[in-house]
């Protein structure tokens, strides 16, 4: 995802990005017994937070997105700071904060389109050189098309043109992910926050991987052990030596 040209560009241009691994990825060896093995990785997963400047965060992505509605939510994200910049000035960050998460949440879970970021501010040469005034659009006027794109954003991953059928294939898994990304997590997501109110990426990182991501850190298998396990023979054994 972020080796896409258009993707790290726009992060780059936009935001201050940071990476952290939060635990090492796991590896699977297997050893055909006739010189031939192979590694590969297992399970990782990647949350995108946008934070305040000094590190609150905002919002969260969860997993992997097809490019073009990362992109939308990159750009909503941005949106969202400057909304929540001009909270902070009001002294009210976590209050509006917090009704954004409750209201986006409720949406989703109603399987209702959530409101939306958009930029009201005048064009001027002080809005070309990047001042922007954002505002949130309620689900039932985003059939009007947004100031400033004459289109309408929608959800719904656009199909890239592909050259062959594994490329087809591979395309619909991660737009598969995307949908379950962008609601059931989201609204996960949107929960979450809504209940912890503002606070530093670490503070939530368990609760993230464990509940919407299904990749609970302080479990040694990542929730894989029954699947590892379950068919070997010698695992009760094991399990009594240790």
């Amino acid at each position: 995802m972020f080796s896409n040209e258009q993707v790290a560009g726009f992060i780059s241009a936009n935001f201050e990005p940071a990476w952290e691994t939060v635990r090492p990825v796991p590896l699977v060896h297997i050893d055909f017994g006739n010189g031939i093995q192979v590694t590969r990785t297992l399970h990782g997963n990647i949350a995108t937070s946008v934070c305040t400047g000094d590190g609150l965060v905002l919002d969260i992505l969860p997993g992997i997105y097809e490019a073009q509605t990362y992109l939308d939510r990159l750009q909503q994200f941005r949106l969202l700071e400057n909304y929540a910049g001009q909270a902070r000035q009001q002294g009210k960050l976590a209050a509006v904060l917090g009704a954004y998460h409750q209201k986006q949440a409720e949406a989703l879970r109603q399987k209702q389109n959530p409101d939306r970021f958009v930029n009201v501010a005048p064009i001027s040469k002080r809005v070309i050189e990047g001042g922007i005034k954002a505002v949130l659009l309620p689900a039932a006027q985003q059939q009007e098309p947004i100031p400033g794109t004459g289109s309408v954003p929608t959800a719904t991953p656009k199909v890239p043109p592909l050259a062959a059928p594994e490329e087809l294939a591979t395309w619909n898994a991660l737009a598969q992910d995307t949908q379950l990304n962008e609601t059931t997590r989201r609204a996960q997501i949107h929960d979450l926050l809504a209940r912890t109110g503002m606070v530093r990426p670490e503070q939530i990182l368990k609760p993230l991987y464990k509940d919407v991501l299904h990749a609970d850190l302080d479990d040694p298998y990542l929730g894989l052990g029954s699947a590892l396990f379950a068919s070997y023979p010698f695992a009760k054994e094991e399990a009594r030596a240790r």
